[in-house]
């Protein structure tokens, strides 16, 4: 559908395709037990993408503390939280 193609349009800043769309509707199918709204699959792709840089950010200045060797372990906590919060 044209609104389809607005999204994949929309979503193509974070490099995303039209299979990985596809493959994330089905995803969210089965997680919620019926299709998602266009706006609602756009959001959760936003938040994830977030989700993933700021995990990625903490589990950089992990590595960063231990080679310096300072405390290093609440930021991997974190870091590891937020990639566990993906299976919910």
């Amino acid at each position: 559908t044209e609104e389809r193609a607005n999204i994949i349009d929309a979503l193509k800043v974070l490099d995303y395709t039209n299979k990985q769309f596809e493959e994330h509707e089905e995803k969210l199918t089965k997680k919620f037990g019926f299709k998602q709204n266009y706006v609602d699959m756009i959001l959760n792709i936003f938040n994830e993408n977030i989700l993933k840089g700021i995990q990625g950010d903490y589990y950089q200045m992990a590595l960063l503390l231990n080679k310096e060797g300072m405390k290093f372990f609440h930021f991997l906590q974190i870091s590891v939280k937020i990639q566990l919060e993906e299976f919910k």
